[in-house]
């Protein structure tokens, strides 16, 4: 069955397969065999060639079977690999890497990196390590080694605007702007054209409180029509950081139309700037729209609070769990009468009779609300045995 061109056949799977080491099966007339001249640096090239073939179509999955599958040679005969170490099976095991990044299998892509001499590492294999350590950082992966290979990338290649801009991101995700800047300004010296590394430049330099220079290095993105969020918000910040509240008004409005009013702080500055602007009712539209965008929703606090409770209890914290408790009740659970009986259970622990009672009291007030008593009859049997009240 052919799939996606000539990715995947069973026939050519099978030729794959046939004995390569002299055996009784291996003929001089295999395709594959020895004798045929097709060896290259002990990778099978046909094989290799379908695992292009593959990439060519964005069929990632298929490729790596094919990649592996030339590679498999290099494993049988390891001497042959080691007459060739500039062959075709760098170029090979460069591209199963880069076919394990596409399909976000980073670890592994870097395990086959790794295999590459180091002194054969191409800008491509560099590029290739860094951007598999960027998502991998803050979950196993190294931040130190992430900057390594960044900054080695941009000793050798300083003209890589993607790994500029990049590592200007993740300084200042790791809280320093100040690397963040150099890094962006080191680049900017030598273009200063690119979106990416100028956004990155412009919130550094509103970060170190370099306001004037944001604000000039932000104006020119919007010239070149960058007119993105991630601009605007920083803009106005900078123009309300130097006192300067029409422009600020201005590009905070725009940055609020951007995030179709949907964004807490940028309508929380906007209705500050607007009000100091003397715009009283707009002001008020915007900073009510804040709060209720800041406010949570009553159900999650609410189920928040009740498993924060449960936790408490079940630490044995009677006193943090029955405030968690009380946090519950103000936001109307779909439950009262659970929290009412465990907040009862935690007075009776830490031997408060009368609000044990209390809670108990309520606990079975709530209880007769219900429709169905399935599950409670021992509960309420416990509570009220507890407030004095007969079965």
């Amino acid at each position: 069955m052919l799939v996606l061109g000539l990715c995947t056949t069973t026939a050519a799977q099978d030729q794959l397969d046939t004995p390569l080491r002299g055996d009784k099966g291996a003929t001089s007339s295999s395709p594959l065999g020895r004798s045929g001249g097709v060896w290259s640096g002990g990778v099978r090239p046909e094989a290799y060639q379908r695992g292009e073939q593959c990439m060519a179509d964005y069929d990632w999955f298929n490729a790596i079977k094919w990649f592996e599958s030339a590679l498999h040679s290099s494993r049988e005969f390891p001497n042959r690999s080691r007459e060739f170490p500039n062959s075709l099976m760098l170029q090979t095991t460069r591209r199963l890497a880069e076919c394990h990044y596409k399909t976000g299998n980073f670890k592994q892509a870097l395990s086959i990196a790794a295999t590459l001499p180091p002194d054969s590492m191409t800008h491509d294999d560099l590029r290739l390590v860094y951007f598999c350590l960027s998502p991998l950082r803050g979950t196993g992966g190294s931040a130190d080694s992430l900057f390594y290979w960044g900054q080695r990338i941009l000793k050798q290649y300083p003209m890589d605007a993607e790994v500029a801009a990049d590592m200007a991101k993740r300084y200042i995700e790791s809280e320093k702007p100040e690397i963040a800047l150099k890094t962006a300004t080191e680049y900017w010296l030598r273009d200063s054209t690119n979106v990416y590394v100028n956004r990155q430049l412009g919130y550094a330099q509103y970060l170190c409180g370099q306001y004037k220079e944001a604000i000039n290095t932000y104006e020119q993105q919007l010239i070149r029509g960058d007119s993105s969020v991630i601009v605007l918000f920083p803009l106005g910040m900078c123009y309300y950081l130097t006192n300067d509240r029409p422009n600020a008004y201005i590009r905070l409005k725009q940055a609020a139309k951007a995030t179709d009013y949907g964004n807490a702080t940028c309508l929380a500055k906007l209705g500050i700037v607007a009000a100091q602007l003397g715009h009283a009712q707009e002001s008020a539209e915007y900073l009510e729209k804040a709060i209720n965008l800041f406010t949570p929703d009553p159900e999650v606090m609410a189920l928040v609070y009740e498993n924060l409770g449960d936790a408490h209890l079940q630490a044995g914290n009677m006193r943090a769990g029955i405030e968690a408790y009380r946090n519950c009740l103000n936001h109307n659970p779909e439950k009262p009468y659970y929290i009412y009986y465990e907040m009862g259970q935690a007075y009776g622990a830490i031997r408060d009779s009368a609000n044990e009672r209390k809670y108990f009291r309520l606990f079975l007030e709530e209880t007769q609300k219900l429709k169905s008593l399935d599950g409670l009859e021992e509960a309420i049997a416990y509570a009220k045995r507890k407030v004095g009240l007969k079965k």
